[in-house]
Protein backbone atom coordinates (compact mmCIF):
# COMPACT_ATOMS: atom_id res chain seq x y z
CA UNK A 1 0.00 0.00 0.00
CA UNK A 2 1.67 3.62 -1.25
CA UNK A 3 1.99 6.11 1.13
CA UNK A 4 0.78 9.19 0.90
CA UNK A 5 2.68 12.21 2.07
CA UNK A 6 1.12 15.88 2.18
CA UNK A 7 3.73 18.30 2.09
CA UNK A 8 2.76 21.91 4.17
CA UNK A 9 4.65 24.91 2.09
CA UNK A 10 6.05 27.72 3.49
CA UNK A 11 3.55 29.80 2.56
CA UNK A 12 1.07 27.63 4.08
CA UNK A 13 2.92 27.73 7.58
CA UNK A 14 2.80 31.42 7.77
CA UNK A 15 -0.41 32.09 6.66
CA UNK A 16 -2.16 29.39 9.17
CA UNK A 17 0.34 30.17 11.69
CA UNK A 18 -0.93 34.03 11.86
CA UNK A 19 -4.55 32.44 11.92
CA UNK A 20 -4.36 30.47 14.41
CA UNK A 21 -2.73 33.48 16.65
CA UNK A 22 -5.94 35.59 15.76
CA UNK A 23 -8.03 32.42 16.33
CA UNK A 24 -7.05 31.32 19.63
CA UNK A 25 -7.50 35.05 20.72
CA UNK A 26 -3.97 35.36 21.40
CA UNK A 27 -4.14 38.67 18.82
CA UNK A 28 -8.01 40.07 19.18
CA UNK A 29 -9.23 42.54 16.76
CA UNK A 30 -7.33 46.30 16.80
CA UNK A 31 -4.41 44.89 18.45
CA UNK A 32 -1.37 44.98 17.05
CA UNK A 33 0.52 42.16 15.44
CA UNK A 34 4.75 41.79 16.09
CA UNK A 35 7.19 42.89 13.90
CA UNK A 36 7.70 41.17 10.95
CA UNK A 37 11.48 39.17 11.69
CA UNK A 38 9.48 38.70 14.65
CA UNK A 39 7.20 37.04 13.10
CA UNK A 40 9.60 35.51 10.88
CA UNK A 41 11.11 33.81 14.18
CA UNK A 42 8.18 33.13 15.47
CA UNK A 43 7.12 30.95 12.29
CA UNK A 44 10.25 29.86 11.40
CA UNK A 45 9.61 31.20 7.71
CA UNK A 46 11.11 33.44 5.57
CA UNK A 47 10.59 37.51 5.23
CA UNK A 48 9.42 37.02 1.73
CA UNK A 49 6.79 33.88 2.62
CA UNK A 50 5.78 36.18 5.72
CA UNK A 51 5.03 39.28 3.67
CA UNK A 52 3.35 36.87 0.87
CA UNK A 53 0.98 35.70 3.95
CA UNK A 54 0.16 39.33 5.28
CA UNK A 55 -0.71 40.19 1.96
CA UNK A 56 -3.06 37.73 1.02
CA UNK A 57 -4.39 38.53 5.00
CA UNK A 58 -4.86 42.12 4.20
CA UNK A 59 -6.99 40.95 1.05
CA UNK A 60 -9.00 38.90 3.02
CA UNK A 61 -9.84 41.57 5.82
CA UNK A 62 -8.50 39.88 8.55
CA UNK A 63 -5.89 42.68 8.82
CA UNK A 64 -4.96 45.92 8.01
CA UNK A 65 -1.61 47.83 7.44
CA UNK A 66 -1.26 51.16 8.97
CA UNK A 67 1.48 53.30 6.82
CA UNK A 68 4.33 53.43 9.35
CA UNK A 69 3.16 51.74 12.21
CA UNK A 70 2.78 47.81 11.05
CA UNK A 71 -0.24 45.47 10.75
CA UNK A 72 -3.08 45.44 12.71
CA UNK A 73 -6.22 42.70 13.02
CA UNK A 74 -9.21 44.06 12.22
CA UNK A 75 -11.89 44.54 14.03
CA UNK A 76 -14.75 41.89 13.75
CA UNK A 77 -17.25 43.11 11.44
CA UNK A 78 -21.61 41.93 11.18
CA UNK A 79 -22.02 39.62 8.50
CA UNK A 80 -25.07 39.81 6.30
CA UNK A 81 -26.63 37.54 4.15
CA UNK A 82 -26.96 38.25 0.47
CA UNK A 83 -30.03 36.42 -0.03
CA UNK A 84 -31.84 37.83 3.56
CA UNK A 85 -32.82 40.79 4.06
CA UNK A 86 -33.75 40.60 7.32
CA UNK A 87 -30.39 40.02 9.51
CA UNK A 88 -29.25 43.21 10.23
CA UNK A 89 -29.92 43.55 14.09
CA UNK A 90 -29.07 40.25 14.49
CA UNK A 91 -26.03 40.38 13.08
CA UNK A 92 -25.09 43.30 14.64
CA UNK A 93 -25.89 42.11 17.52
CA UNK A 94 -23.57 38.90 17.66
CA UNK A 95 -20.62 41.30 16.98
CA UNK A 96 -21.81 42.92 20.53
CA UNK A 97 -22.87 46.24 18.14
CA UNK A 98 -25.80 48.02 18.83
CA UNK A 99 -28.09 48.65 16.11
CA UNK A 100 -30.18 51.70 15.74
CA UNK A 101 -31.84 53.39 12.91
CA UNK A 102 -32.40 56.95 11.70
CA UNK A 103 -35.42 57.28 9.68
CA UNK A 104 -34.80 60.11 7.32
CA UNK A 105 -38.23 60.12 5.46
CA UNK A 106 -41.53 58.01 5.37
CA UNK A 107 -44.88 58.65 3.79
CA UNK A 108 -46.79 58.02 0.70
CA UNK A 109 -45.52 58.32 -2.63
CA UNK A 110 -46.97 58.64 -5.84
CA UNK A 111 -45.09 55.65 -8.00
CA UNK A 112 -43.38 57.03 -10.80
CA UNK A 113 -43.13 54.92 -14.48
CA UNK A 114 -40.12 52.31 -13.01
CA UNK A 115 -41.98 51.50 -9.95
CA UNK A 116 -45.03 51.04 -11.58
CA UNK A 117 -43.85 48.47 -13.74
CA UNK A 118 -41.60 46.52 -10.54
CA UNK A 119 -44.71 46.72 -8.78
CA UNK A 120 -46.98 45.84 -11.24
CA UNK A 121 -49.70 49.07 -10.38
CA UNK A 122 -50.49 52.13 -12.43
CA UNK A 123 -48.21 54.84 -12.31
CA UNK A 124 -49.68 57.23 -9.12
CA UNK A 125 -50.45 54.56 -7.03
CA UNK A 126 -49.44 55.75 -3.47
CA UNK A 127 -46.64 53.47 -2.17
CA UNK A 128 -45.00 53.68 1.35
CA UNK A 129 -41.12 55.16 0.87
CA UNK A 130 -39.13 54.49 3.92
CA UNK A 131 -35.32 55.54 4.26
CA UNK A 132 -33.76 55.44 6.53
CA UNK A 133 -29.59 55.26 7.83
CA UNK A 134 -28.73 52.34 9.86
CA UNK A 135 -26.18 52.73 12.16
CA UNK A 136 -23.88 50.52 14.28
CA UNK A 137 -23.23 51.62 17.78
CA UNK A 138 -24.17 55.13 16.40
CA UNK A 139 -22.23 54.72 13.19
CA UNK A 140 -23.83 55.42 10.13
CA UNK A 141 -23.15 52.10 7.92
CA UNK A 142 -26.14 51.78 5.97
CA UNK A 143 -28.43 54.09 3.63
CA UNK A 144 -31.70 52.00 3.05
CA UNK A 145 -34.29 53.13 0.54
CA UNK A 146 -37.36 50.77 0.31
CA UNK A 147 -40.79 50.77 -1.13
CA UNK A 148 -44.08 48.83 0.28
CA UNK A 149 -47.22 48.67 -1.24
CA UNK A 150 -49.40 50.07 1.73
CA UNK A 151 -53.06 48.30 -0.55
CA UNK A 152 -51.16 44.79 0.54
CA UNK A 153 -49.27 45.73 3.89
CA UNK A 154 -52.23 47.61 5.46
CA UNK A 155 -51.01 50.10 7.39
CA UNK A 156 -47.26 50.14 7.00
CA UNK A 157 -47.29 54.04 7.25
CA UNK A 158 -48.40 53.89 10.59
CA UNK A 159 -45.66 52.65 12.45
CA UNK A 160 -42.17 54.17 14.23
CA UNK A 161 -39.05 52.30 12.24
CA UNK A 162 -36.63 54.16 14.67
CA UNK A 163 -37.85 51.35 16.98
CA UNK A 164 -39.67 49.04 14.94
CA UNK A 165 -38.87 46.41 12.48
CA UNK A 166 -40.29 46.88 8.50
CA UNK A 167 -40.27 43.29 7.84
CA UNK A 168 -41.87 42.62 11.76
CA UNK A 169 -45.02 44.58 9.99
CA UNK A 170 -44.55 42.49 6.54
CA UNK A 171 -44.65 39.34 8.00
CA UNK A 172 -47.25 39.96 10.52
CA UNK A 173 -49.85 40.28 7.49
CA UNK A 174 -48.00 37.65 5.20
CA UNK A 175 -46.26 34.31 6.59
CA UNK A 176 -42.47 34.36 5.99
CA UNK A 177 -42.95 30.58 4.45
CA UNK A 178 -45.22 32.55 1.68
CA UNK A 179 -42.89 34.35 0.53
CA UNK A 180 -39.91 34.67 -1.96
CA UNK A 181 -37.03 36.97 -2.12
CA UNK A 182 -34.48 38.11 -5.29
CA UNK A 183 -31.34 39.80 -4.98
CA UNK A 184 -28.97 41.73 -7.36
CA UNK A 185 -25.31 42.64 -5.43
CA UNK A 186 -23.44 45.16 -6.95
CA UNK A 187 -20.74 47.57 -6.55
CA UNK A 188 -21.96 51.83 -6.63
CA UNK A 189 -20.72 54.63 -5.63
CA UNK A 190 -22.57 57.01 -3.37
CA UNK A 191 -24.42 60.93 -4.45
CA UNK A 192 -23.76 63.72 -2.64
CA UNK A 193 -26.60 63.29 -0.40
CA UNK A 194 -26.55 59.87 0.27
CA UNK A 195 -22.93 60.25 1.13
CA UNK A 196 -23.93 62.97 3.36
CA UNK A 197 -26.16 60.66 5.49
CA UNK A 198 -22.73 58.38 5.52
CA UNK A 199 -20.57 61.03 6.62
CA UNK A 200 -18.60 59.79 3.55
CA UNK A 201 -17.14 61.64 0.68
CA UNK A 202 -19.06 61.90 -2.14
CA UNK A 203 -18.44 58.76 -5.04
CA UNK A 204 -17.31 56.68 -1.96
CA UNK A 205 -17.47 52.95 -3.20
CA UNK A 206 -20.34 50.88 -1.62
CA UNK A 207 -22.04 47.42 -1.45
CA UNK A 208 -25.15 48.09 -2.88
CA UNK A 209 -28.09 45.17 -2.96
CA UNK A 210 -31.05 45.53 -4.57
CA UNK A 211 -33.91 42.78 -3.16
CA UNK A 212 -37.42 42.58 -3.68
CA UNK A 213 -39.92 40.37 -1.47
CA UNK A 214 -42.68 38.98 -3.42
CA UNK A 215 -45.68 36.74 -2.08
CA UNK A 216 -46.46 32.99 -3.48
CA UNK A 217 -49.21 34.82 -5.66
CA UNK A 218 -46.50 37.31 -7.44
CA UNK A 219 -47.47 40.37 -5.46
CA UNK A 220 -44.47 42.98 -4.86
CA UNK A 221 -44.31 42.79 -0.77
CA UNK A 222 -41.37 44.94 -1.20
CA UNK A 223 -38.23 46.51 -2.83
CA UNK A 224 -35.31 47.90 -1.55
CA UNK A 225 -32.10 49.68 -1.74
CA UNK A 226 -29.22 49.39 0.60
CA UNK A 227 -25.69 51.12 0.08
CA UNK A 228 -23.47 49.87 2.51
CA UNK A 229 -20.01 51.30 3.43
CA UNK A 230 -17.51 48.29 2.85
CA UNK A 231 -15.57 48.72 6.18
CA UNK A 232 -18.68 48.39 8.41
CA UNK A 233 -20.27 44.77 7.33
CA UNK A 234 -19.27 41.77 5.92
CA UNK A 235 -21.53 40.32 3.08
CA UNK A 236 -21.62 36.52 2.54
CA UNK A 237 -23.63 34.30 -0.04
CA UNK A 238 -25.90 31.83 2.08
CA UNK A 239 -24.52 28.96 -0.58
CA UNK A 240 -21.58 29.26 0.61
CA UNK A 241 -22.19 30.60 4.50
CA UNK A 242 -21.33 27.60 6.95
CA UNK A 243 -22.79 29.27 10.36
Amino acid sequence: MNRIEQTITPFEVAYEGIMALINNQTFKPNDQLPAERELCAMLSVSRTTLRRALEQLRAKHVIESLHGSGNYVCAQHPTLIIERADGFSASVEACGEKPTSKVIFQDLVSADAKLAYRFKVPVGTPLFCLIRIRLLSGKPAIYEKSYTNPQIIAGVQAHNYERESLFTCIYGQVARKNTSSYSKFTVARLTQEEAGYLGVEPDTLVFCNSSTLKSKSGDVLEHCKSLTLPNCIRYVSQWVHND
